[in-house]
């Protein structure tokens, strides 16, 4: 009994843990490819919030290889601040999925493209439907570097206390 309490347990903390919304940057709108060229790029830098289980905004901000040179933000979406330093996203509702939160122009020189945390917050966040602010995931972008894999994380899918135990029998 002990087992099967901490078999669960560990399957329960591991789909949890996994959930977390991830934020990148990404060169198609579908959000899967993690590579770029060196150069100038015009609203086709897309910014992403991905396997969302509901969000309604985010707080963080998007670092360019050194030598770059941001250039602009479009959003539809609300937003405080300028996302190279501390941008705050508010979403309007909740939203699932895959959101594409913006687009950016920028020249861009060879290196790695992060999602970060700013100064202010510890952690890159997402405020869930209920309001709460919870940590999230990111996964980098390479410019000049095809060799790099998109190690995204996984996506999760939500599963009733049934299927769960079915695994176990």
């Amino acid at each position: 009994m002990k087992t099967l309490l901490l078999v669960l347990a560990l399957a329960l903390f591991t789909v949890s843990a996994a959930s977390a919304d991830d934020f990148t940057v990404r060169s198609d709108f579908a959000g899967t490819n993690c590579h770029f060229s060196s150069g100038f790029y015009n609203n086709s830098i897309y910014v992403i919030e991905r396997y969302s289980a509901g969000t309604l905004g985010a707080r963080f901000k998007v670092v360019l290889p050194p030598g770059s040179t941001f250039i602009s933000f479009f959003t539809p979406f609300t937003k405080i601040g300028v996302i190279t330093d501390d941008i705050s996203i508010a979403y309007g509702q909740c939203r699932v999925g895959t959101i594409v939160i913006g687009f950016m122009s920028a020249i861009l020189t060879p290196g790695t493209i992060t999602v970060e945390h700013t100064a202010v917050v510890p952690n890159v966040i997402y405020a869930n439907c209920s309001f709460a602010e919870i940590p999230a995931t990111t996964s980098p972008a390479y410019v000049d570097n095809p060799a790099a894999t998109c190690n995204d994380p996984l996506a999760t899918e939500s599963s009733t206390w049934g299927r769960v135990k079915a695994l176990y029998r």
